[in-house]
């Protein structure tokens, strides 16, 4: 008897799936989080001219997910700006500025 169950044990647990303990890979999540929830909701209101509902969208976006992309995205499209990724206007912080910049802020020796 005890030689049953332990075949049958061995046999569910040779048929049950293994996971792996991966970080599942951004690209291929299957949701948004909710800003980008929020955030496709405000350009189908966009698309279909509700402008009032997206404005609300956005500011709600804004209100409630404040240190989100969508957030910096929304805050630039209620500004007036075309919602890129990156906010029109803005500049990179100061240890991630390119070379070019570095160059421009460095008095010359000379």
């Amino acid at each position: 008897m005890k030689l049953l169950i332990a075949t049958l044990f061995a046999l569910a647990m040779g048929s049950a799936p293994f996971q792996c303990a991966a970080d599942p890979d951004p690209e291929r999540r299957m949701t948004d989080t909710p800003a980008e929830a929020l955030f496709g909701l405000s350009e189908r209101f966009e698309a279909e001219g509700n402008e009032a509902a997206r404005r609300t969208t956005l500011e709600t976006i804004i209100e409630r997910y404040p240190s989100s992309r969508e957030a910096a995205r929304a805050q630039d499209i209620l500004s007036g700006g075309d919602g890129a990724e990156e906010p029109s206007g803005a500049e990179p912080p100061a240890d991630e500025a390119g070379p070019e910049s570095a160059a421009a802020t460095t008095p010359s020796r000379g």
